[in-house]
């Protein structure tokens, strides 16, 4: 007879092959389990690796990454990769430098460049931050006055200078009282724009930068940065006193002006900068210094000095007047003035301010390049169109 599948010994057989079938199942599955935690278990038991320190050298008392085992192109590498990396920490720094200027010409030519370079960009943001902290102090100090009441101010000092009877006396009247309420409104205290948030940083980062790169270029360790910092507090002083200028051709001529006036005299670059406060205050154009009229002003105050006069008339051949004297110069002229006194660029400008014809030279719109030379007591100005 056939078998019959519904036959109860049919069903035991078929339900015990798929019992046998789960089990082999779960137990494959029990046993990969089992050797994944005993793998868990070995590998918490192992040591953990430990981490490789970098390769560091001591140089000027500072520890710097740098392994010496690597061919010198690579050590020069590393070490601008980590000048780079240090940008707030000037003595880490400050010994890469030095490590590699010890490395040949290669590794210097590579760190001035970097150096230069990241110099520029210091100076341009310190001066930007400089600017922008002391147009915000003096829009503070201004609040509650009105441009019309500053204009009122300026147009009293200007008009002095158009009045055919002008005295010393109405100097002092009119133009001083007026001139003190300018000053008031329209100047900020360098102190007070260095104590603004984050820029003494950004003064230090300037001068690190050039002391690196005095070192990077000579070799020397001792670089004297009083030059550096004479150069930075006259850019300060500079704006503080002419943060109320708005117009683009007189900031244009004052940061020109900045960079002749490294070529002066300090008291003659000095003298020229109050004159062109005085004007920004009372909103007349700043002047442009011309080198060739501070050469002609030097050769008076010299003559004045060594042939013993004091007169816009020179006895010397070929410099017998003003005109003359520019022209010699390679320039022209439209005015000039000339002081005898202390050895001061603020007492000449005062003397000037003083005096009615001289102030009017001053105070004219239209004379918009200057040149001042001194020599001893002696002090020429002279003006141009």
């Amino acid at each position: 007879m056939p078998t019959n599948p519904t036959r109860p010994e049919a069903r035991f057989v078929w339900t015990a092959l798929v019992a046998l079938l789960a089990l082999v199942v779960s137990t494959s599955a029990l046993f990969g389990e089992a050797t994944d935690d005993l793998d868990l278990i070995e590998s918490l038991g192992r040591p953990k690796p430990k981490p490789v320190k970098p390769a560091t050298v001591v140089e000027d008392g500072v520890e710097i990454e740098l392994n010496t085992k690597n061919p010198q192109p690579v050590q020069i590498t590393q070490l601008l990769t980590g000048y780079r990396k240090h940008t707030n920490n000037p003595a880490v720094r400050g010994a890469i430098v030095s490590r590699l200027i010890r490395m040949g010409d290669e590794a210097q030519k590579q760190i001035v460049e970097l150096i230069e370079a990241d110099y520029a960009r210091a100076q341009a943001e310190y001066r930007d931050a400089f600017r922008a902290e002391a147009a915000n102090l003096l829009k503070l100090k201004q609040r509650n006055t009105t441009p019309q009441q500053i204009e009122a101010l300026r147009k009293q000092v200007r008009d002095l200078s158009k009045d055919p009877d002008l005295t010393k006396e109405k100097i002092k009247k009119i133009g001083d009282p007026a001139m003190a309420q300018l000053t008031q409104l329209l100047t900020i205290d360098r102190a007070s724009v260095l104590n603004g948030q984050g820029i003494q940083a950004k003064r230090r980062a300037v001068l690190d930068l050039a002391v690196w790169s005095n070192r990077a270029k000579t070799g020397q360790r001792s670089i004297d940065t009083s030059e550096i910092d004479r150069q930075l507090t006259q850019y300060e002083e500079a704006v503080a006193m002419t943060a109320l200028s708005g117009d683009e051709r007189d900031r244009k001529v004052m940061a020109e002006n900045a960079k002749l006036a490294r070529t002066l005299d300090p008291k003659e670059a000095e003298g020229i900068l109050r004159l062109n406060v005085i004007r920004l205050k009372v909103g007349l154009p700043v002047q442009k210094i011309d080198p060739k009229l501070v050469e002609a002003s030097r050769d008076h105050s010299n003559d004045m000095s060594s042939l013993g006069f004091f007169s816009h008339m020179s006895p010397v051949s070929g410099k017998r007047t003003p005109w003359d004297r520019a022209k010699k110069a390679g320039t022209s002229a439209s005015g000039e003035n000339i002081y005898m006194g202390i050895n001061s660029a603020q007492v000449a400008i005062t003397g000037w301010w003083y005096s009615p014809g001289h102030h009017k030279n001053l105070m004219k719109p239209g004379n918009i390049r200057v040149g001042l030379g001194k020599y001893q007591r002696h002090w020429t100005q002279m003006f141009g169109r």
